[in-house]
């Protein structure tokens, strides 16, 4: 699991919410992406050619198993079968030649949607590719020749079977070259070195791979594969299967594309490699999130794969200079490379990279953070044919080199959360003018409409454009965008806070928009958006949580006008009700994703309609709907059986047998139950028993889970990736676990429980943790410690917290051994200075660290962290009563900092602030509560310099006063929260609450003016300009008991009013 950038590690939920499901590896089976997976993540897809799919098991009851807006494949020209994949009477399914002959089993009846598979003749094996086959010892095996089967013959199920026993009628057409309608073939299916998996071989007939794909399909980021081809001419060969002469010379030309399924991603180590590196005329290489192969064996297999045009690096952390420098030097036809999330690589290697590989087209860097200005130069000099380009989350590359980008005809670029500055895109991105067809640029804070009005006029092809977060955007370039670039069919302008109205109707001239999101707009209203609904009939993805002026009519214009809506989301919106979901349901039956997250006004009556009308449902999200009960639950686990993910957290209403039902939802690979407080350790056994495909599993706050679910859990769900248990707080184990195989396990939170440490490394030993969070575990100690150091190579978040027995002993030696840690949360314990500089000197790539309550971290301490961390961006040292001036001056020099959090350090002064400030301009949040030496000054500084603030706190600092709350309300345009409890002594501040009202009325949600002279004046202000307003604390001010009722008329969002 993966977090956004400006997320906190402290208390927070840590659940996956929708918005966040782009941040998890997507996995390549008939899975949409929306339009949520497309901003920071947004990456080239990898490009596909005759494939093995590694892993794949593939079901010959799918009701779906092609999907043509996924795969890269045309169909075949027949269509699916309605009833599953039947043979005619003169035809027999061939069994699997490789495993040993089984009694047939009694198949289970299918779930609704899916057909029915239909008996075996009488002598016929059954096919069950459920099941891996079991390799048959080399010298046992006895397959004839290939040259005795005559053409158009499929391979004997039996090797001592005679070849004309199973001839088959011609599986092409003698005039039209197509296959026979009536018959549709299985996947041939071949023994894999791998231990309990399968390898499906499947090549279309005489197809020769398809182009590279320089624009992105609207797939994941690796694309589906999941054709139906069953080879008849020559024969199949898979990795792993049997040595023949025959086959072995095949083996060139037969395998050229190479994927890893994702479940088995962590079973490929250096053997896995060395028997991949076999495959001479391979030409696509996907080894996505593959961490457990060695660098010196990635050398040596690569070395022998000459003809690679395509690899996939992405997430493989153990990659370093060397590695791509060997993959310059062996592969020079490397027309497509990804190197999203390689985190070790430089400059030194892309510049060698592009040197040698003057052919490439295709080049992903997201997330490469050491990268610099000079390989965008090495880059611009040496390629001459790049097309798509991803540069997502690098900070270091700047206006000085992104210009010379403007040489290359892009179609597609990826920039998302980087520094990109206006003139730079005002300059650059016009240059490639009608070959732009997919451009992200969201985040990109500088933006203002100068460039993006440039784009409107000079790149009118552009399909896909990603704007979200870009706050300095008006109507003024969207205008633009709608009347020029009328191609467009997705576009995310979400959290553009200045747009209205005026924005929004412009949209009706973009006939072909499929995906649109408008969340976080506050200023628009819903009738705008209910105009341009008619038309643009296509529209299939609708997003717009956190809007909150929507309602029934803007649900009911859906339902009129967009029938094809296949995902939407609503969340955040408060108002629409059961009557306009009722009818949603019924009039948009290709829905697939819902989101209802905290809709208080929808009851039994929506889930009954969806229950009945939505039966191919995928994605639910009802986390927060507290008037939905038992039956609402039971109608979903007794229709909706093709639902893949589904959120219930704090939903304490449903009880135990309701909860059981779950189990009846066999497909499903997300499931949120969390303070579900009546789920037992039976619910835990049902779901690790039924629900095989889950990946992601979430049972924080349970209080009735006890010891004993934990291992069937974590044993029985051999594809579980995240794990929560936080909160259980009857789980209590302190012994190891034994495990039959290795985990998928990534994630495991078993915060605030009674696990050891013994328990914690016995799961760490046998998987591949990229996070862990342990917090507040007392049994968690410097030994265990010491010994979890040895299997935490791969870690990126560490949160050991609140663990009172731990010290700079334990968390020194585990902090030496995580070199790829960007988060790490050590408050409350007794780690100190030794921690910090082992911390400085091993965590290079470190984002994120919270020391709060440390009193032992010191100055030189965060000289260190500022001076080595060059990446650090959140930094919390609340409480660190050491911290003076000094180590602030130090952490001035963070320029990529956004949130400091320095609250009760009470020797830091305004000259650490005003300095601060001039170094870190990105800061969004700074908290400062009962620093009592920081004043009117200091706070004036923030707003002079800090222009993008969006969170202050300045409570029991008696030195800020109304002027400077005046300075943050006329300068901090974006400001969201302020608390200012106690300031100003005995000073009136109404002046700077009426200028906050107005200059951030629509973006303001917290508010504290506790213990403070403000009156019925500035508050009338404050409630006329702020409906946003969720949080507001007038305790102890000098309002009347008149400006109430006033209050609560307009502010209708309000959660939490104190007076």
């Amino acid at each position: 699991m993966a977090h956004g950038e400006d997320d906190i590690i402290g208390d927070e939920d840590f659940t996956t919410s929708p918005e966040q499901q782009h941040r998890q590896p997507a996995a390549p089976q008939q899975q949409q992406r929306n339009i949520s997976s497309l901003d920071e993540d947004d990456e080239l897809p990898f490009s596909n050619g005759d494939n093995i799919v590694i892993g794949e098991v593939h079901d010959i009851n799918d009701p779906q198993p092609y999907d043509p807006r996924n795969a890269l494949y045309p169909p075949l020209n027949f269509p699916p079968q309605p009833q599953g994949h039947q043979f005619p009477s003169n035809i027999s399914a061939p069994p699997n030649p490789y495993t040993p002959h089984q009694q047939p089993q009694q198949q289970q009846p299918p779930q609704q949607g899916q057909g029915q598979q239909q008996p075996p003749q009488q002598g016929q094996q059954p096919i069950n590719p459920s099941h891996a086959p079991q390799s048959i010892p080399l010298q046992q095996q006895s397959i004839p020749s290939i040259s005795s089967y005559p053409p158009n013959t499929i391979l004997p199920s039996n090797p001592s079977q005679s070849p004309q026993s199973s001839q088959m009628p011609p599986m092409r057409d003698n005039n039209t070259g197509n296959l026979p309608m009536m018959f549709q073939p299985p996947p041939y299916q071949i023994s894999s070195p791998y231990e309990n998996v399968n390898i499906v071989y499947q090549n279309p007939y005489n197809q020769s791979p398809p182009p590279l794909s320089n624009i992105p399909i609207d797939a994941d980021l690796m694309p589906n594969y999941t054709p139906d081809h069953l080879l008849d001419e020559p024969s199949s060969f898979g990795i792993g299967s049997i040595v023949q002469q025959e086959l072995l010379s095949l083996k060139d030309k037969l395998i050229n594309n190479l994927y890893i399924k994702p479940q088995i991603v962590n079973q490929i180590d250096d053997e896995s490699l060395n028997s991949i590196s076999e495959c001479k005329g391979l030409l696509y290489l996907n080894l996505s999130s593959c961490n457990n192969f060695s660098k010196v064996v990635f050398n040596k297999a690569i070395g022998k794969l000459p003809n690679l045009k395509a690899i996939n690096l992405s997430n493989c952390s153990q990659i370093v200079d060397d590695n791509i420098k060997t993959l310059a030097k062996s592969c020079k036809n490397l027309e497509e490379v990804h190197l999203n999330g390689c985190v070790q690589i430089t400059d030194e290697s892309i510049s060698f990279l592009v040197e040698k590989c003057t052919k490439i087209k295709i080049l992903s860097l997201s997330k490469c953070e050491k990268l610099t200005d000079k390989s965008i130069v090495s880059i611009s000099n040496k390629l001459n044919g790049l097309t798509s380009l991803c540069i997502n989350h690098i900070k270091y590359i700047t206006q000085s080199s992104l210009p010379t980008l403007k040489k290359f005809n892009m179609k597609s670029f990826y920039a998302y959360n980087t520094l990109l500055t206006d003139p730079v895109v005002f300059e650059t991105v016009p240059k490639w003018g009608s070959h732009l067809e997919v451009l992200n640029l969201g985040k990109c804070t500088n933006l203002v409409d100068n460039s993006i009005s440039a784009i409107a006029f000079n790149c009118p092809n552009i399909k896909k454009l990603f704007l979200q977060s870009c706050k300095g955007i008006t109507g003024l370039s969207i205008n633009l965008i709608a009347q020029k670039c009328t191609q467009l069919n997705t576009l995310r302008v979400d959290y553009c806070t200045n747009l209205m109205d005026d924005a929004v109707v412009s949209l009706e001239n973009l006939k072909c928009l499929k995906i649109l999101n408008l969340s976080g707009l506050l200023k628009i209203n819903e009738l705008s958006l209910i105009r341009v609904l008619p038309r643009v009939p296509e529209l299939e993805e609708l997003y717009l949580y956190d809007c909150p002026r929507f309602s029934d009519l803007t649900v009911n214009q859906l339902c009129k006008s967009n029938p094809n809506l296949k995902v939407i989301r609503i969340d955040g919106t408060f108002f629409p009700t059961d009557e306009s979901l009722c009818a949603l349901s019924q009039a948009c039956t290709a829905l697939r994703t819902v989101n209802l997250s905290g809709l208080l006004k929808i009851t039994d009556r929506t889930l009954f309609a969806f229950g009945n009308y939505q039966k191919y449902l995928q994605k639910l999200y009802l986390n927060g709907c507290k008037f939905i009960g038992n039956d609402s639950l039971y109608c979903i686990t007794n229709n909706l059986f093709a639902l893949e993910a589904l959120r219930l957290d704090n939903s304490f209403q449903f009880s135990e047998d309701s909860l059981n039902s779950l189990g009846k939802l066999h497909n499903l690979k997300t499931l949120n139950i969390s303070g579900c407080t009546h789920a037992t350790n039976r619910t835990a056994d049902i779901i690790s028993f039924s629900c095989k495909q889950l990946t992601h599993l979430y049972l924080w706050n349970l209080p009735q889970l006890t010891s004993n679910c934990l291992p069937s859990l974590l044993i029985n769900l051999p594809r579980l990736k995240l794990l929560r248990v936080d909160g259980c707080i009857n789980i209590v184990m302190n012994g190891a676990i034994s495990f039959p195989q290795k985990l998928c396990l990534e994630v495991f939170n078993c915060s605030e429980t009674g696990i050891g440490y013994q328990t914690i490394n016995s799961i760490a030993s046998n998987c591949w943790l990229k996070e862990l969070y342990c917090w507040g575990c007392e049994n968690v100690t410097d030994d265990g410690l010491k010994e979890l150091a040895n299997h935490a190579s791969n870690l990126s978040v560490l949160r050991i917290d609140r663990c009172k027995n731990i010290s700079d002993k334990g968390a020194r030696l585990l902090v030496q051994k995580t070199p790829l840690l960007s988060i790490l949360n050590i408050s409350n314990t007794n780690c100190g200075e030794d921690t910090i500089n082992a911390v400085a000197t091993y965590c290079k790539l470190l984002k994120k660290l919270y020391c709060f309550h440390c009193p032992k971290v010191v100055d030189r301490n965060i000289g260190a962290i500022a001076f080595q961390c060059q990446f650090i961006n959140t930094i919390n040292l609340s409480k660190c009563t050491n911290i003076s001036d000094t180590g602030v001056i130090e952490l001035s020099k963070c320029k990529f900092l956004k949130k400091v959090n320095l609250s009760y350090c009470s020797k830091i002064t305004n000259a650490s602030i005003i300095k601060l400030s001039l170094g870190c301009p990105m800061l969004k949040e700074i908290l400062l509560k009962e620093c009592v030496n920081v004043g009117e000054i200091g706070i004036l500084s923030i707003s002079t310099y800090c222009k993008r603030l969006e969170s202050l706190d300045v409570s029991m600092c008696p030195n800020v006063t109304e002027l400077a709350i005046v300075g943050i309300g006329r300068e901090c345009l974006l400001l969201n929260s302020l608390e200012a409890m106690g300031i100003s002594g005995k000073g009136n501040i109404d002046n700077g609450v009426i200028e906050v009202a107005v200059r951030s009325n629509i973006n303001l949600k917290n508010l504290n003016l506790s213990n403070t002279h403000t009156s019925d004046k500035s508050i009338q202000m404050l409630v006329r300009m702020c409906p946003s307003l969720r949080t507001l604390n007038l305790v102890k001010t000098d309002i009347s008991d008149t400006i109430i009722p006033l209050i609560y008329e307009n502010c209708r969002l309000l959660k939490d009013f104190k007076h």
